[in-house]
């Protein structure tokens, strides 16, 4: 009705849309709905894509959780810590734990990440943030939130947190194993329908 009358829907109509739809927990529909946002050429973001991995962790319906992340990083969108959130929650309440942890990375590597998918100086990440070993390194990141980059300093907690229980950091994130199969499972799924 919304279409014949000449009002085109816009993301955050469809994000309202969306909810509604998984308030009956129907995620093939809000990935429908979210196809025809993306067909209709709407600047999808974080929030119409969290909306819908929120309801896949909750069920925890991972090839749905894996679908969304990579139709992100399709759409270009960048993840924030609730997707982080999202993500490790649906692999750790699964048992994945080691995936959820390669997960954690790669999307936190992804929070950094530049708009034209480079990275910024990861040297001085490494030193001064994930590997420094002196007592004031969680107190640099912390400053980090008191200067508004709260992404910026989860991404940085995340992967310190990997690099404390042992997990190697890559900053070839799509260059990861979970990452690479995201991508061709997004693929065949894509060219499935």
């Amino acid at each position: 009705m919304m279409l014949r009358d000449g009002f085109y829907p816009l993301t955050v109509t469809y994000t309202i849309l969306i909810k509604i739809l998984l308030e009956d927990d129907d995620i093939e529909e809000a990935l429908n709905l979210l196809d025809q946002a993306s067909s209709e050429r709407n600047e999808l973001d974080t929030l119409l894509f969290n909306t819908i991995l929120e309801k896949a962790c909750e069920k925890e319906v991972i090839e749905v959780v894996e679908f969304v992340v990579e139709w992100m990083d399709q759409e270009k969108v960048q993840p924030d810590p609730a997707t982080c959130h999202f993500v490790f929650s649906a692999y750790a309440n699964s048992g994945f734990h080691s995936t959820a942890m390669e997960a954690l990375q790669v999307l936190s590597m992804r929070m950094i990440c530049e708009e034209d998918g480079s990275f910024p100086e990861k040297a001085e990440f490494e030193d001064d943030f994930i590997f420094a070993e002196d007592t004031e390194a969680e107190s640099r990141i912390v400053q980090l939130f008191k200067d508004s980059e709260e992404d910026l300093a989860v991404a940085l907690l995340n992967l310190r947190w990997c690099a404390v229980l042992g997990f190697p950091i890559s900053w070839s994130a799509n260059q990861s194993p979970w990452a690479r199969r995201l991508s061709s499972n997004y693929t065949a799924r894509k060219g499935a329908t």
